[in-house]
Order: structure tokens, then sequence, then C-alpha cells
């Protein structure tokens, strides 16, 4: 069985019913608090922060990577740590 995961953030993506890739929660974007770093994944976008109130910043977008459920339980698991940025 295959699943695709974030690029950005290692979460696992879905198709919505207009087939585009998004978060668990729905999102499109990820978003992050610039007062409290708090990351969001909600869909409808929340106008501020759920946790501090705070003003809301698009984060990343999701990107897909295909995986392999077989390979990664082999190699210790899907991986969901925050990956290191890079420039493109």
């Amino acid at each position: 069985m295959e699943v695709y995961v974030c690029v950005w953030c290692g979460r696992t993506l879905k198709l919505d019913s207009r087939g585009c890739w998004v978060h668990p929660g729905g999102a499109l974007y990820i978003q992050r608090c610039e007062r409290c770093g708090a990351e969001v994944d909600a869909f409808p976008y929340p106008d501020k922060c759920p946790v501090c109130g705070g003003r809301l910043l698009d984060d990343h977008c999701a990107l897909p990577r295909r995986m392999s459920l077989v390979g990664e339980r082999q190699a210790g698991g899907l991986g969901h740590t925050p990956r290191a940025r890079t420039s493109l």
C-alpha cells in the first residue's frame, strides 16, 4: 500500500473532493502563528490563532511525496518529524 506525505512537514496527505492534496485537517496550507508559533491545519481557515489569538501566516502548501507503507514500516515508521527547510 502507498501513502502520500507532505515533503515539508511529513504529515499524511489525502485527496479532497476536488482532487487536491490537503493536510489531515482539510487545509491546503499549514498556517503558523506569528506570536506563539502554533501550527494550524484547519479548513475553513481560522481568522486568528486558536491558542493565543495571534495573527496566522501561511507556512507551507501541501506537497505530496509517495511512500510505500511496507518499506516505511521496515525502516521504522512514517517519519512524521518536520524536515529542515531548503530553498527551492
